[in-house]
C-alpha cells in the first residue's frame, strides 16, 4: 500500500510541472503582450495550430515504448519513435506550405512557420518518445523537469527575442515555442542519461521488421489522436482562412487566458475525478450513483463558470488594463466566446469518463459532433459574409452546444455500463 501511494504521488509531478508552466506563461503574458502586436501573435497562433500534426509524430510507437514487455524492445521502439518524428517533421512542412497557399490572407511571419514548423514536429515526437522512456522506467521528475525548463525557456526567449524583425513580426515568438522544446529535450536526455544512455538512433535493417510488428499502434491511436487535434485547432485555422492576423491574435490570445481554469483545475479535478469514479465502478456503483457523481462533479465547477461570466462584464478593461491598449477588443471576442468557455470548464475535465466506462466509441463521436458543429458555425459565417464579432458570437454559442452534447452522450454511456458489466458477468 505504502509502495503504491509513493508511485501516486511521483506521478502527480507531472500533474504539478504541468500547473507550473501554465503560471509561467500567465505570469509573463502581460509583458510579451506588450512587445507583440495582435498580428504577431496571429502568426504564431497560426504556427500553433498547424502543429496539431505534432501529437501523431511518433505514429504511435511511443505509446508502444510503455506497453511492451522487454526493456530491449522498448529501447528499439524509442528509437523507431525518433525516425518517426524526424520523417513526419519533414512531411509537415509540405502540409504549411499546402495550407498557407490555399488561405487567402497570410499571416504574418509566413517564411519563418514554414521554416521552423519541421523543426517543431521532429522535436515534440522526440520529446515524447523520451517521455515514454522515462514513464516505463516511473522516473516521473525527470518528465517534471523538463516541462518545468520548457516554460522558461520559450518565456524567456520570447520575452528577449522580440526584436527579430528580420525574420518575420512573430518570429520571437514562434522561436521561443521552438527552443523551449529543444530545452526540454536537452534536460530530458542529460537527465533520462544520468541512470543509463538513451540509443535514440536504431540500425535501419531493423527498422521496417520492428515497425510492422507493432503496427497495431498506429491504427489504435493516430486516428483518434490527430481527431481530436485537430477539433482544438481547427478554429484557429478557420479563423485564420477567414479573417486577417490581427483578428487571429485576438482570438488566439482570448482562448489562451480563458482555458487556464481549466489547465490549473481541469488537470486536478480530472484526476480527482477519474479515480473517484474508478473506485465506485469497482465498487459495483449502479448507474443513478454513477450519474449522479458525474453531475455533481461537473456542477463543483459551476463556481469557475460564474467567475468566468462576472469577468466578462468588464473584460474589454481587464485586457486592455493588464495586456495593453491595443489588446482592448479581445475583451469583446471574450464575452462572444463566453458560453463556450462555461461549458468547457464544466464538462472538459470530465471526458474521461467515456474511457472509464470502455465507451471509447462514443468519445470519438463525441469529438466528431463537436468539430462538425464548429465547422457548421464557421460555414455559415462565411455563407453569409458574416463579420469577426458575429462569427465568434456564433462559435461560442455552438461551441456550448457542442459540450452539451458531450454531456448527454457522457450521461448515455453511464446509463449502460451498469448493464454492460452485468452481462460480462453473466457471459463468465
Amino acid at each position: 500500500m505504502l509502495r503504491f501511494l509513493k508511485g501516486y504521488l511521483a506521478a502527480g509531478q507531472i500533474a504539478a510541472a504541468a500547473i507550473v508552466a501554465n503560471v509561467v506563461a500567465l505570469c509573463v503574458a502581460p509583458f510579451i503582450t506588450r512587445l507583440y502586436s495582435p498580428g504577431d501573435f496571429g502568426g504564431y497562433s497560426t504556427f500553433i495550430a498547424l502543429t496539431f500534426i505534432d501529437v501523431v509524430a511518433c505514429l504511435g510507437y511511443d505509446k508502444a515504448v510503455v506497453a511492451v514487455r522487454d526493456d530491449e524492445t522498448s529501447h528499439r521502439l524509442a528509437s523507431l519513435s525518433v525516425v518517426c518524428a524526424l520523417v513526419v517533421g519533414g512531411l509537415a512542412a509540405t502540409f504549411a506550405l499546402a495550407w498557407l497557399w490555399l488561405v487567402t490572407l497570410k499571416p504574418q511571419g509566413f517564411g519563418v512557420i514554414v521554416l521552423l514548423l519541421p523543426i517543431s514536429v521532429a522535436l515534440v515526437g522526440i520529446l515524447n518518445a523520451i517521455y515514454s522512456t522515462c514513464i516505463r522506467e516511473l522516473r516521473f521528475s525527470v518528465v517534471a523537469a523538463s516541462r518545468i525548463m520548457q516554460a522558461l525557456a520559450t518565456a524567456a526567449i520570447q520575452l528577449s527575442s522580440a526584436s527579430l524583425v528580420l525574420f518575420g513580426a512573430p518570429a520571437g515568438l514562434i522561436l521561443g515555442q521552438v527552443f523551449g522544446t529543444a530545452a526540454a529535450v536537452g534536460v530530458a536526455l542529460f537527465a533520462r542519461a544520468r541512470r543509463a544512455p538513451m540509443p535514440l538512433l536504431m540500425a535501419p535493417h531493423g527498422l521496417f521488421a520492428l515497425a510492422r510488428e507493432h503496427s497495431s499502434y498506429v491504427s489504435a491511436v493516430v486516428p483518434g489522436l490527430l481527431f481530436n487535434s485537430l477539433t482544438l485547432q481547427a478554429p484557429i485555422l478557420l479563423v485564420g482562412a477567414m479573417y486577417d492576423s490581427t483578428t487571429i491574435g485576438l482570438f488566439g490570445l482570448t482562448q489562451r487566458i480563458a482555458s487556464a481554469p481549466m489547465a490549473l483545475l481541469g488537470i486536478a479535478v480530472g484526476q480527482v475525478f477519474a479515480g473517484r469514479f474508478s473506485q465506485l465502478l469497482r465498487g459495483g456503483a449502479g448507474v443513478h450513483e454513477a450519474k449522479v457523481f458525474y453531475l455533481r462533479t461537473a456542477a463543483m465547477m459551476l463556481p469557475i463558470a460564474v467567475v468566468l461570466s462576472i469577468v466578462a462584464v468588464p473584460a474589454p478593461w481587464l485586457f486592455g488594463l493588464v495586456f495593453g491598449a491595443e489588446w482592448e477588443p479581445a475583451g469583446y471576442v471574450y464575452r462572444s466566446l463566453l458560453p463556450l468557455f462555461c461549458m468547457q470548464v464544466m464538462v472538459g475535465p470530465l471526458q474521461s469518463v467515456f474511457y472509464l466506462v470502455g465507451r471509447h466509441d462514443l468519445y470519438w463521436k463525441s469529438e466528431a459532433a463537436r468539430l462538425t458543429m464548429v465547422l457548421c458555425a464557421f460555414g455559415l459565417a462565411a455563407a453569409f459574409g458574416l463579420g469577426a464579432s458575429v462569427t465568434f458570437t456564433i462559435l461560442g454559442v455552438i461551441g456550448a452546444a457542442a459540450y452539451v452534447v458531450s454531456a448527454l452522450l457522457a450521461v448515455h454511456a453511464l446509463s449502460h455500463a451498469r448493464l454492460e458489466v452485468k452481462a460480462g458477468g453473466e457471459s463468465a
